[in-house]
């Protein structure tokens, strides 16, 4: 009886520690899309910032 309860609780350790494993893993899989996903938006708003700012530097150059 009593290695039978060990067993179990064995078992159910086994399966709480795969389940842990299991979700770390797709945790750090979606933060690597997260970090994809901004580092895209940072580079359209620095392309956006470098068009204004070609853009001012064309009025400036017209300036008397």
């Amino acid at each position: 009886e009593l290695r039978d309860d060990f067993s179990e609780r064995i078992s159910e350790l086994m399966r709480t520690y795969t389940e842990t494993a299991q979700r770390a893993q797709a945790d750090m899989q979606s933060s690597t899309a997260e970090r994809q996903q901004r580092s895209q938006r940072i580079g359209a708003h620095i392309a956006a910032i470098d068009t204004l700012d070609a853009r001012l530097a064309t009025f400036t150059e017209a300036a008397p």
